[in-house]
């Protein structure tokens, strides 16, 4: 088990698109910094207005919004003005890779959820950690596409997916970003009656543990491609 570490805590924040909230990231790619989220929570166009938590109140931005040339990838780039307390994550093109079964975390804000303290980030709130374990992966070294066992919940949307691994260089343990949070998958079932078993005809979801997530590498793309 691992700790997340400040700087990763640091950057995660609770992002409002109109009526939708989630999650959104700041990274570091060659010294420039972005926002990072899901692409699902925005409309497709070229710039929109987004509100950031921070003291307890909104902070409104117009955002440049950057997609992927595969409509399939769940992220999308904003280009904004980005606090200079604000660090990023670093995101590299070369990282260790990732291995079936490996503990990962993943970061945001269920459920709408703020705890209350704004101090520790200077005014931005500290967002919820989860666990899960990578489980299965499309281009393990590109990290295209990840399939996370555990439970994700509504909120965590647009946040960073974090795996640890020891950098071949200073042999110390770092910790590097995965992916995105997407999604995650849902059984449907019947409800039963209690004395017969038989069908009552109402169906119900039920978190299936399988949580959708989008490589990093897409990130690297849509910056690159776009030359921003």
């Amino acid at each position: 088990m691992i700790t997340v570490s400040d700087n990763i805590l640091r950057n995660v924040f609770y992002i409002r698109v109109g009526k939708n909230t989630g999650t959104c990231f700041c990274i570091n790619y060659r010294g420039k910094k972005y926002l990072v989220t899901a692409k699902h929570m925005v409309k497709k166009e070229d710039t929109i207005d987004i509100d950031i938590l921070k003291n307890g109140t909104y902070e409104h931005q117009k955002a440049k919004v950057f997609f992927s040339d595969n409509d399939e990838v769940d992220i999308i780039v904003l280009q904004v003005t980005i606090d200079e307390t604000i660090k990023g994550i670093n995101i590299l093109k070369e990282q260790p890779n990732v291995e079936a079964g490996q503990e990962m975390y993943f970061l945001g804000f269920p459920f709408g959820m703020v705890q209350g303290e704004y101090s520790y980030n200077n005014g931005y709130p500290i967002p919820f950690v989860k666990r899960a374990f990578l489980s299965c992966a499309n281009g393990l070294n590109g990290y295209a596409h990840l399939w996370l066992d555990g439970t994700n919940n509504p909120g965590f949307s647009g946040g960073p997916v974090i795996y640890e691994s020891v950098d071949e260089q200073t042999r110390r343990p770092e910790q590097y970003l995965a992916g995105v949070i997407s999604s995650y998958r849902c059984d449907v079932k019947s409800v039963l009656k209690e004395d017969t078993g038989e069908t009552t005809g109402y169906i119900y979801q039920e978190n299936a543990g399988i949580i959708n997530a989008h490589g990093k590498a897409s990130i690297i793309d849509i910056i690159e491609k776009n030359n921003i």
